[in-house]
């Protein structure tokens, strides 16, 4: 009996050695091999050097050092070198230390080094991101940064609704770029209509020039600006 159990043990470890494999909808290859729990049903599976692990399920590729699968929760568990790159509708590529993703309710979480390009413009940054991909909504904190050209927007949180293109940026905001510095309670970036929307207290400045409002919305593209409620304004024009 315990001749057969190592037997099959060897079978399943010669199997996983260079593994490539399809599991219902994932497609899996470790360049370094495997290994597997039986009891926990965990499998665990290696990069080899610069060869990371990769593995393939409907719009996404997730790479990573090393992954475990636990097969009867259907979550995968990413270390080292992690980026999931998702591929429709449109290509974006999170990167971090850290991912869980739990595929059966489509939640991702990453920490460490968080970064998700969301276009070839716009880039957001953070400590730790919730993905809720079935409802197309991300959530970051620990220091969040949205990087759109020479914008910089900062805050306390980041929540996004990723197919709308719309991202909001709340606690103590900050945005700026060579020209403009904007402080306010909360920031809506439109990046499909390239706008800010400033709310709580907005403060625009520019130069010597400053402007305040119950509400500013900033076009990007046209650079006007329009605001609502009580609008307080100091225009100094500046020397030629």
């Amino acid at each position: 009996m315990i001749k057969r159990h190592w037997q099959i043990c060897l079978v399943i470890l010669c199997y996983l050695i260079n593994i490539g494999w399809a599991d219902n909808r994932l497609e899996l290859t470790a360049p370094g091999g495997g290994e597997m729990d039986l009891g926990k049903n965990l499998m665990k599976y290696y990069a080899s050097g610069s060869q990371l692990v990769t593995v393939r399920w409907d719009n996404y590729i997730l790479e990573a050092a090393y992954l475990e699968y636990y097969r009867n929760q259907s979550v995968l568990n990413g270390k080292d070198r992690v980026k999931l790159i998702q591929t429709k509708p449109e290509t974006r590529v999170l990167t971090s230390g850290v991912i869980q993703l739990k595929l059966n309710s489509n939640f991702y979480t990453a920490s460490q080094d968080v970064v998700l390009t969301y276009d070839q413009k716009t880039r957001i940054s953070g400590g730790e991101l919730e993905w809720d991909q079935a409802r197309s909504k991300v959530r970051l904190t620990g220091e969040p940064l949205i990087v759109y050209g020479d914008w910089k927007i900062s805050g306390t949180q980041i929540e996004g609704l990723i197919d709308q293109g719309l991202f909001m940026v709340t606690g103590k905001v900050r945005a700026a770029n060579n020209e403009i510095t904007i402080v306010a309670g909360k920031l809506t970036f439109d990046r499909r209509t390239e706008q800010y929307i400033l709310e709580n207290n907005p403060e625009l400045v520019k130069g010597q020039s400053r402007l305040t409002a119950s509400e500013i919305v900033y076009n990007l593209k046209t650079k006007k600006i329009s605001a609502k409620g009580m609008v307080q304004s100091q225009i100094i024009k500046e020397k030629q």
